[in-house]
């Protein structure tokens, strides 16, 4: 461990100086937290990151007050409360002692999510004081249901097989923007086949908002106007045996991530796991290494809206346990960060496995569709009907200019509250995370498929 004086000149010299120095203040917070915080406010958004990547309950909301007094069924949750009880420590230390603590205050609550709500029940002029904050907000919009592959476990196999007009697409962006929505994203079918793909990224552009997008890279990047770093703010390669095994597919494929790379365009792989064969699911994490990329993502496949397509069933997620244990350690020999692209139950791992996992994605056991009153996430399909999350229910509102976002909160939250509460497994009883309606190890479409009722 380095002393605080070290950390402190490696973190003034910048660069891969100031990323030891960032490890070390987090892997002793308690003490070093206030190392952290005098930077907060001229490195704020990197540094939060960095923050939540060791701290996974500063922006998932965490109920790690409860932590100490959950059932053992996963090692990895006391460790999290200690973990928690530094953070907080060393904030209260360092509001003791800051020249303006309202305003450290005010930024810890900007940049962290998770720990509003402590923060709130410990200041409450704290969020009279800090504006709802919007941004975070963001619209799916499926705007087309083609698709040049035909794979069996796609959850979009039940969208009718059209686009939305250039005209609706206007006024879908217009609404977004009054709602205060800053990240509207195309979704499919395949977006990129999209009649209007190019209007789409000039209404990101003219909103001035960001977006990013699931694709199967089999569509020439060049082409498309305004796909650029500044719009396109992550692309998400989604890697399928069907594209892979078609010589012209994989060639275009491989031009694009030269394209992405070039273009500076962060670039995350992902797949889903249909077998709980390890060689085959090593097998991505070798093709996700020899392309360049440094991300992949996960996922067990989910049920489509009307549940025609292939999936796995939540009383068999036991079998995948082992496989992704062993991706694990397999991305991390290869230099692969190992991600999750739908929530996983973390009380199924190992311990160690649960660490990792949450180190290296802190929406393995939740992702933010708590937040914002359960509406961080809306879905519009090609038929312009909104609905919460991926569409994944029967639940719809027809899409209208005098709709407002409270309008569909109204609609939609109460189910969502109510699916995020429902028990999928026996073992679910007795979950703190279940009990406090956070837990999404097991999605709103397995818990509405499963008896579930919105």
């Amino acid at each position: 461990m380095l002393d605080r004086e070290t950390i402190t000149g490696l973190w003034s010299l910048g660069g891969e100086f100031r990323d030891v120095a960032v490890d070390q203040v987090l892997a002793d917070f308690r003490s070093l937290g206030d190392i952290f915080f005098r930077h907060l406010a001229e490195e704020g958004a990197e540094l939060a990151e960095k923050a939540a990547r060791e701290f996974c309950f500063l922006n998932s909301g965490l109920p790690v007050e409860d932590l100490m007094r959950s059932a053992p069924s996963c090692g990895i949750f006391p460790k999290l409360a200690k973990k928690y009880e530094d953070f907080m420590g060393a904030l209260d230390d360092c509001l003791a002692s800051h020249p303006a603590p309202e305003e450290l205050l005010k930024m810890a609550y900007l940049h962290f999510p998770g720990i509003r709500r402590d923060l709130e029940q410990k200041y409450p002029d704290l969020r009279k004081d800090c504006p709802d904050n919007t941004s975070h907000r963001q619209l799916m919009v499926f705007v087309c249901g083609q698709c040049n592959l035909h794979c069996p476990y796609c959850f979009s196999h039940d969208l009718a097989r059209v686009e939305i007009s250039e005209d609706d697409l206007r006024r879908v962006f217009a609404w977004a923007d009054r709602e205060g929505c800053r990240i509207v994203t195309p979704c499919g079918g395949e977006p990129l086949l999209y009649s209007h793909i190019g209007l789409f990224l000039d209404l990101v552009a003219e909103y001035g908002m960001t977006t990013y997008l699931a694709s199967n890279f089999t569509a020439d990047f060049s082409r498309f106007r305004g796909f650029d770093a500044e719009r396109v703010k992550r692309l998400y390669l989604h890697f399928t045996r069907e594209s892979l095994a078609d010589p012209v597919m994989r060639a275009t494929i491989d031009r694009n991530i030269d394209f992405c790379k070039d273009s500076r365009i962060d670039m995350t792989a992902r797949v889903n796991i249909m077998s709980p064969k390890f060689e085959e699911a090593a097998r991505w994490i070798e093709i996700t290494r020899q392309k360049g990329i440094r991300r992949l993502n996960i996922a067990l496949t989910i049920p489509s809206r009307l549940k025609a397509n292939r999936f796995t069933e939540p009383e068999d997620f036991r079998e995948y346990v082992d496989v992704i244990s062993r991706m694990v350690d397999r991305a991390r020999e290869s230099g692969i960060a190992l991600g999750i692209a739908k929530p996983l139950p973390l009380c199924l791992f190992p311990e160690e496995t649960a660490d990792r996992l949450l180190r290296s994605d802190s929406n393995v056991s939740l992702c933010g569709i708590h937040q914002s009153g359960y509406m961080n996430n809306l879905s519009l399909s090609t038929d312009l009907a909104f609905s919460p999350c991926l569409g994944l229910t029967d639940v719809r509102r027809d899409f209208d200019m005098s709709l407002t976002w409270e309008d569909l909160a109204r609609s939609f939250a109460p189910g969502v509250r109510k699916l995020l509460s429902k028990d999928v497994r026996e073992e679910c009883v007795s979950c703190f995370l279940k009990s406090r309606g956070l837990c999404q190890g097991f999605c709103l479409s397995y818990k509405y498929r499963h008896g579930g009722d919105f």
